[in-house]
């Protein structure tokens, strides 16, 4: 559907000069938060609480630079088939984690899958960070790397005003 194509370019696409985005499981960068079995509920991520030490494996993960979607879509896709055919009754878990240039990490979304059916978790961080726009994003690819955390500062820092001057 035109939703999850949104949705999937939203997540998995690469935006910013010198950024990169990561797919491994979130148990790899996530701290005091843990996906198995019986973890169903994607209200209680501490989307913030990311090891900014974590390794991947490269033999269990997938990084992109580009904003084509094809092969990470491709990857987390046939990761989750994989996956489903040796224990079919759990879970599955993937993040989609950004790496700027400066070696800061912003993870996006958690994808599950499970029962034939995919869900996705979107970090509520990563919603105000991503560009809006084709403008914007054209813009994000043409511009000086951005720094993840000090883009992060800026935009918290902004409120929201609901008054306006007449």
């Amino acid at each position: 559907s035109d939703r999850a194509k949104e949705m999937f370019e939203n997540t998995l696409s690469v935006w910013d000069n010198d950024h990169k985005i990561i797919i491994c499981h979130p148990n790899i960068v996530l701290n005091n938060t843990y996906f198995y079995k019986d973890n169903h509920f994607f209200d209680r991520v501490d989307w913030d609480n990311i090891d900014e030490d974590f390794k991947v494996d490269p033999d269990d993960s997938f990084i992109s630079f580009t904003p084509e979607i094809d092969e990470p879509l491709k990857y987390i896709i046939n990761r989750f088939r994989s996956e489903m055919y040796f224990e079919e009754d759990k879970p599955k878990y993937l993040a989609v984690i950004e790496e700027d240039s400066f070696n800061n990490h912003l993870v996006r979304c958690i994808y599950k899958a499970y029962n034939n059916e995919l869900e996705v978790a979107i970090n509520p961080r990563y919603e105000k960070y991503r560009p809006k726009s084709l403008y914007d994003k054209e813009a994000r690819l043409s511009d000086d790397p951005i720094n993840i955390k000090d883009k992060l500062k800026e935009l918290d820092g902004k409120r929201l005003s609901f008054i306006k001057n007449i």
